[in-house]
């Protein structure tokens, strides 16, 4: 069975996108940047309102010598839509010793909006 893994998050940019070029066994080039979600909620047990903040690493590749000109609009503090496929990598936190993820967001051209 073939399932679908697709997500659409809307966030905003935390960092000016880079491009990172192609290396010599990779054919690719890899746009990049930060995108952070944020979810408000009330702590039942304290009756507070607590903000959660998910990011984002969002990656996107382009063959090798075709021009990239997305990157220049996606500057720090934009309110976007991306739609893609999640992957999740665990690790453990050196600061703080807890079990963390680090969401990757891969996403084809033209699947980038700008709100």
């Amino acid at each position: 069975m073939n399932l679908l893994n697709n997500t659409t998050v809307i966030g905003r940019i935390g960092n000016d996108a880079v491009i990172i070029p192609p290396s010599k066994n990779k054919s690719n080039q890899i746009l990049s940047f930060d995108l952070a979600t944020e979810n408000t909620y009330t702590d039942p047990s304290t009756g507070e309102q607590q903000t959660q903040t998910n990011w984002y690493n969002v990656v996107m590749f382009f063959p090798k010598k075709k021009p990239i000109k997305i990157h220049e609009n996606l500057i720090k503090g934009k309110l976007i839509t991306v739609c893609g496929i999640v992957s999740a990598q665990a690790y453990m936190d050196k600061k703080t010793n807890q079990p963390k993820a680090k969401l990757k967001l891969i996403v084809k051209p033209g699947e980038i909006k700008f709100l």
